[in-house]
């Protein structure tokens, strides 16, 4: 769907599945120029992108803020590998606020990290990341804000509900699940 125009180049909303090894299946936001497309993208039609990860802040009808995340894409190439998933992520940052440490009702590690990212237009990014097991432990009580870190992972989305005004919504969390590449 049409997102916005800006110095007569129209840009475009669309959501990539892409499936895990674990058969779960990611829904991730895309923002294209559509001169990166000989035509308008169809539904299932199979593409290898690369992009920037970015956020941005919206306000929802309320005026509650939140991140909207979502990869701008530098480059689109069309293919007929309908069955390759491949989703990979490289992302160099500082830490934006204190990691959170926490167990998953199923007991497993996790620690949730917000990454601040410099673009060279002088604006941030800000991804947050996620860490597993013993890395968790880890990145929970090694690393503080401001430090800086590099992580390899991917984009995941999942879902998740919250009660508002006493109605209960489905949400949908986006970041990167990864491993520390270098301190």
């Amino acid at each position: 769907m049409f997102s916005h125009s800006t110095q007569d180049k129209n840009f475009y909303r669309l959501i990539l599945k892409i499936k895990r090894r674990s058969k779960t299946v990611d829904y991730i936001p895309v923002i294209c120029n559509e001169i990166l497309f000989n035509s308008k993208p169809k539904i299932n039609e199979s593409f290898f992108i690369k992009g920037e990860y970015r956020s941005r802040t919206v306000y929802d009808t309320k005026g509650n803020k939140h991140l909207e995340l979502f990869v701008f894409v530098f480059e689109a190439i069309q293919t007929t590998e309908r069955d390759v998933d491949f989703n990979t992520v490289q992302i160099t940052g500082k830490i934006f606020k204190e990691p959170i440490f926490r167990l998953t009702p199923k007991g497993r590690k996790i620690v949730d990290v917000l990454l601040m990212i410099q673009r060279t237009q002088g604006k941030s990014d800000y991804i947050p990341c996620i860490f597993w097991g013993d890395e968790a432990e880890f990145v929970a009580n090694e690393f503080k804000v401001g430090d800086n870190i590099t992580i390899d992972g991917r984009l995941q989305s999942r879902k998740y509900s919250k009660i508002e005004d006493g109605k209960m919504l489905i949400k949908v969390a986006y970041e990167v699940s990864g491993k520390l590449l270098c301190q």
